[in-house]
């Protein structure tokens, strides 16, 4: 007996929360896509407003051209748009949108009210359930589009359930937001959540100006200009100095065309550009706009629109090198280095004429054995410590040993409270909105490390309390440094003990050992490096101490066999 038919075509209910599943993630999605179409409507001012993390309701409100009514309703109707009418289009696409998927994906899984006038023109309302249009009515309103959405995922429980807490999507959407402010500098911003003004940008006065405003003073006194021209390739923005860099690329701000991108092609060239003045291991920062001829773009890889396809991407690249290699070469000054001079103590006796380690380096795996009774300070030199344990020399870097101490101490601490050092005078300090978003999001875990921090008012917070080894004059830095490590979690679940051990590394890296140290406060700090868990490494992996054997010395005297042979004194 034949089969019955098994294939069917899909209701357009469940087209759209398929459509949806691939564009809307997260609250920050609606935003990003909402405040696309205002941008692509030519809007000078846009507000995003949120109230619980954006599931509860999502307001964009902006002064764009507007729709007219029978626009209106097709804007809410899958794969209907303004932005292209042929395949060619796709090739020379110049606006954020252009799919037609993003309202009638939202509109598909919330409850969606749309209000909107053109100039001169009385406004239209729509309301819309499950993707369809339930009311629709006259208002009044002023040229451009409010959009709100309510109770978002509220007919898939499903995806709902796997959303993060309100505080951390509010941190997402506070960086979607920032992250749109820099991509259009002409353009006011101004972010509402939960009746508080998150994020408000005033100036018009070019990317600095707005860099300034929204990712804090530090990022741009920290970074040099870029202006480059060729044909019709046109950068501008800012790139760090070799010295400003991260251990990850969460400081690097790429738009093509104004479209905020992520493109590892670009990223990597903008590295090449620094040549040897760049750590292998460490990641400038940037804020970089790049024009490019639109048919070297291919911006319809990715559901999103997150990331992009060059179509001639050594072409590209080699701009921007080029761009990033001269811009560097006309700030970069000379710096003196620092002298050191050094400090020995009491003189200790050592038996040259017996080998020392044979090891030049001792290995991580190897276990570590040292005779407290047997271990004598020989001296110190600027940062290094010299040490010696019978017939061995050690030397050891106060800065990566200290480094490793305090953090560990941290990890050990952070479940009981860190010791705090109170302030008499609270210390006042400023951070940019997506810095003050990761703070209060994160709140509780920075104070375990020892800090009192109160909220003042819109990115004003009074620091009444720090750990004991950092310098107030460090405070902000590294509150912005753990505020940027901070920003690694946005969207991930589960994270506490990699955040805590994310903190420690921020905040023990900004501990400083003493500059001169007695002979019983340097015994004291060794036998405080080797009761670590990781005595031989700090947590960025380097070296804390080597033992030097008889070869390394007699290395660095001895002058090349072939250079030497046949000469006479």
């Amino acid at each position: 007996m034949p089969m019955q038919p098994t294939i069917h075509l899909l209701s357009d209910e469940t087209i759209n929360q398929i459509a949806a599943g691939e564009v809307i993630e997260s609250p920050a999605s609606v935003v990003k896509e909402l405040v696309e179409n205002a941008l692509d409507a030519g809007a000078q001012k846009i507000t995003v407003e949120i109230t619980g993390g954006g599931l509860k309701l999502i307001r964009i409100i902006d002064d764009g051209c507007g729709m007219h009514r029978t626009d209106l309703r097709l804007s809410v109707v899958r794969h209907a748009t303004s932005k292209i009418t042929q395949p060619q289009d796709l090739f020379h696409i110049e606006t954020k949108g252009f799919r037609g998927e993003a309202l009638a994906s939202i509109a598909s899984i919330s409850k969606m009210v749309v209000m909107t006038a053109q100039e001169g023109a009385h406004g239209d309302l729509i309301e819309v359930e499950k993707g369809s249009i339930v009311k629709e009515r006259a208002c009044a309103r002023n040229k451009g589009t409010t959009i709100e959405i309510r109770s978002l995922f509220y007919n898939v429980p499903a995806r709902r359930k796997f959303q993060k807490t309100a505080a951390a999507i509010s941190a997402e959407i506070f960086r979607t937001v920032t992250v749109m402010g820099l991509s259009h500098p002409n353009v006011q911003f101004e972010l509402i959540s939960n009746g508080r003004k998150a994020i408000k940008t005033v100036s018009k006065d070019g990317i600095e100006s707005r860099a300034k405003e929204l990712l804090g003073e530090e990022f741009v006194s920290g970074s040099f200009p870029l202006e480059f021209e060729s044909g019709e390739f046109r950068f501008s923005g800012l790139i760090g100095a070799p010295t400003n860099n991260r251990n990850n690329k969460l400081g690097q701000f790429l738009f093509l065309n104004q479209r905020a991108v992520a493109c590892d092609e670009v990223s990597e060239a903008v590295r090449e550009g620094y040549a040897t003045r760049l750590d292998e291991k460490r990641h400038p920062i940037f804020l970089l706009h790049l024009q490019l001829p639109g048919d070297l773009i291919d911006v319809n890889v990715h559901p999103q629109k997150l990331q992009v396809r060059l179509r001639n991407p050594e072409l590209v690249c080699q701009k921007v090198s080029r761009a990033v290699g001269e811009a560097l070469a006309k700030s970069i000054k000379k710096v003196e280095l620092p002298k050191v001079e050094f400090t020995a103590f009491e003189p200790v006796a050592v038996d040259y004429s017996a080998p020392l380690l044979k090891e030049n380096i001792v290995e991580e795996e190897q276990e570590l054995r040292f005779d407290q009774d047997l271990v004598e300070v020989m001296g110190q030199v600027g940062r290094f410590l010299l040490l010696q344990e019978g017939k061995e020399m050690i030397l050891v870097d106060l800065h990566a040993a200290n480094f490793r101490i305090i953090f560990e101490d941290l990890i050990e601490k952070s479940e009981s409270k860190a010791e705090k050092q109170g302030l008499l005078i609270p210390l006042e300090i400023e951070l940019s909105s997506i810095e003050s978003a990761m703070v209060l999001t994160h709140l509780d875990a920075i104070e375990a490390l020892g800090f009192t921090i109160l909220s003042r008012a819109k990115g004003h917070f009074s620091v009444e309390a720090i750990p004991p080894f950092v310098s107030e004059s460090e405070v902000k830095q590294m509150l912005c440094d753990m505020a940027h490590h901070l920003q690694e979690f946005i969207g991930k679940q589960d994270y506490e003990k990699e955040r805590q051990r994310a903190l420690a590394r921020s905040a023990a890296r900004f501990s400083k050992p003493k500059n001169q140290y007695s002979k019983e406060e340097a015994k004291r700090f060794f036998d405080r490096l080797r009761a670590c868990a990781s005595p031989l490494h700090c947590p960025k992996g380097n070296k804390t101490m080597v033992h030097v054997t008889d070869d390394t010395i007699e290395n660095l005297f001895r002058t090349n066999q072939k250079t030497t042979e046949g000469a006479s004194l």
